[in-house]
């Protein structure tokens, strides 16, 4: 990387076609790795086609790009510094992104900070100034680290626009965020569609996805399969779809368990859409998170999804009958409740779990959201 900003080269968003006169929006994203956030900004793409995106992907990691572009898309990327703690840190990529508004960040009529290395970085540079600017959160005070709290409790308040999920509001209270500065951030959802579906051989095949990090709660979802598979006959299997720094233990977990013809690790896949549309349901057993991008989509696609009761929202859906609320410590209540909802699967409960979730997560609600002033 280059050592200081004179030396950076950094490719310049295009101008507009001859008659296009769209709305410029920028996204700031910290990696356009796997995840929540990146997600939403592919189908903000897709189902916005009014506004021109341009996404500025703050650090390495390709695996969104081919589709961003895809859909109509900019993609630029500051610098080939893979992410980490000691790079976000590092003053040079604060230059770079300064060098980067500096010369054109003045083309955009909104721009929209997600993530935290470009939260720090656009409150450092004071950019919550901007009317165009906004940034947001969608993670629950205790999973993210002290410092990013302290960051957030020091600058969020500063932003005219800031963007909380309704479910998560009173976890970020704390913040002082005037009131007609809070955003909902609601969420597309995406429609899984495959071709070609994993070809499992196992009569129930459950998946617990996610970056394999403690607060995706893979190790419970291992120890809750290994209570449930009996109950359901010993032909069961479970796939880990993700890769991290917490699969050493995870596979320790599985040997001790007994579990190695039964567990299955797929690292990250190139696409999730073939496992998501041949699986029997999903595990959810994250720490801390309500109802995130993977329960919404496998809901539907009118797959159970069993899941421990985190916050306020998926009590509520509990209560509605879309999720099958389990325990970390795989009661024998939540396991049975686990059982009826795999074997009692049919495609008119499915189609039933469609309906309710199209009505319920719809698109409208997130437009809405983003095109208001």
């Amino acid at each position: 990387m280059p050592d200081s900003p004179s030396d950076l080269s950094l490719e310049r968003p295009f101008p507009a076609p001859p008659g296009d006169d769209r709305p410029r929006i920028l996204f700031v994203i910290d990696h356009l790795g796997t995840g929540g956030i990146q997600e939403f900004i592919l189908n903000y793409c897709r189902r916005v086609p009014q506004h021109r995106v341009t996404v500025l992907s703050l650090f390495a990691n390709d695996l969104y790009s081919d589709a961003l572009r895809g859909a109509g898309a900019e993609v630029v990327r500051l610098t080939d510094r893979p992410y980490g703690y000691g790079a976000v840190l590092d003053p040079r990529q604060l230059f770079a992104f300064r060098a980067f508004f500096r010369t054109g960040g003045a083309g955009f009529d909104q721009i929209h900070i997600k993530m935290f290395a470009g939260f720090l970085y656009a409150s450092l540079l004071g950019l919550y100034r901007d009317r165009r600017v906004s940034a947001g959160v969608d993670a629950t005070s205790r999973q993210l680290p002290v410092p990013l709290r302290v960051l957030l409790f020091l600058f969020a308040r500063f932003y005219r626009r800031f963007y909380v999920p309704s479910w998560l509001r009173d976890d970020f209270r704390y913040l002082g965020l005037k009131p007609e500065a809070y955003r909902p951030q609601n969420y597309f959802v995406t429609m899984r569609r495959s071709d070609t579906p994993h070809p499992f051989t196992a009569r129930y095949n459950l998946l617990t996805i996610g970056r394999c990090i403690g607060q995706k709660g893979h190790l419970d979802a291992i120890r809750f399969f290994q209570r449930l598979r009996p109950a359901l006959g010993g032909d069961a299997a479970l796939w880990v779809v993700g890769d991290g720094p917490h699969m050493p233990a995870l596979r320790a977990e599985v040997s001790r368990l007994s579990l190695e013809d039964a567990v299955h690790f797929t690292g990250t896949v190139g696409n999730l859409d073939d496992y998501m549309i041949a699986c029997d349901a999903v595990l959810k057993m994250t720490h801390g998170e309500g109802h995130n991008s993977i329960l919404r989509e496998a809901v539907l696609l009118g797959k159970p999804v069993l899941s421990t009761l985190e916050t306020a929202s998926c009590h509520r859906l509990a209560e509605d009958a879309l999720i099958v609320p389990i325990d970390r410590a795989a009661s024998d209540g939540a396991v049975a409740r686990a059982a009826a909802a795999l074997t009692g699967a049919s495609p008119d409960s499915s189609r039933r779990l469609r309906e309710q979730a199209g009505r319920l997560w719809c698109d409208e609600a997130v437009v809405a959201s983003y095109l208001a002033p």
